[in-house]
């Protein structure tokens, strides 16, 4: 390739989106299936759960699911609260753009940042923490580069948890817009069902790969 062509494509690369980019390399999401999995969930709850009766009612009288996986942002208070009610060996997550690097650490709960896990015979994947949209190395955040080497390290997987969005667009928010790293495992590993919190919303998105991407905030039981 000559150095006019490539000076044309990467003109042409930059009327193209990063979704379409990955698209063109990797093709369309696998089909969303049962999974025989229940899961509860809990996201972003910011120091708030102590306080907030009607989430910790709710917690309470979940008894039947498989896991519980924490979506990020949770105060040393927060976690206190969930570890009096779940069962610890029932708890895995994915840290936030809020939380420190050895938060879950802290309280014996299992991190499953960059790993694959399998419960029901059904394969979790997980990545941690948001785009790094602020000059510090205390919490989980990523330049997008970090998050593309992290999910080319990781194996195969039938579900991805996230905290943070995929990144599909810039809109100017780095704090909001997503981790490339994301959308590339999704893509690449043909992901069909991504679960994420961040966005303090109850959400779902369809990637334009197929991929069903659904927004939590607080606690949600879900039947996958």
């Amino acid at each position: 390739m000559n150095i006019i062509t490539k000076h044309l494509q990467k003109i042409l690369n930059r009327n193209v989106s990063y979704e379409e980019q990955l698209l063109k390399k990797y093709g369309n999401a696998n089909n969303l299936k049962k999974y025989n999995l229940k899961i509860l969930f809990i996201a972003d709850t910011h120091n708030c759960l102590k306080n907030n009766n009607e989430t910790l009612k709710y917690i309470k009288a979940q008894n039947n699911y498989d896991c519980c996986i924490l979506l990020g942002d949770h105060s040393a208070s927060d976690l206190e609260e969930i570890l009096n009610i779940v069962p610890a060996n029932k708890i895995y997550g994915v840290l936030g753009n809020h939380d420190g690097w050895d938060k879950y650490d802290i309280y014996g709960i299992n991190n499953i940042n960059g790993k694959v896990i399998e419960i029901n015979g059904v394969r979790i994947a997980g990545i941690s923490g948001g785009f790094k949209y602020k000059d510090s190395n205390d919490y989980a955040l990523y330049m997008h580069e970090e998050s593309i080497e992290i999910a080319d390290r990781m194996e195969n997987a039938d579900i991805l948890i996230t905290h943070d969005k995929a990144f599909t667009e810039d809109k100017h928010n780095p704090a909001h817009d997503g981790l490339k790293g994301i959308t590339e495992y999704i893509y690449k590993n043909h992901i069909a069902l991504h679960i994420h919190g961040h966005l303090h919303e109850e959400s779902e998105q369809i990637l334009k790969n197929g991929t069903k991407s659904i927004c939590l905030y607080m606690a949600k039981f879900m039947e996958l």
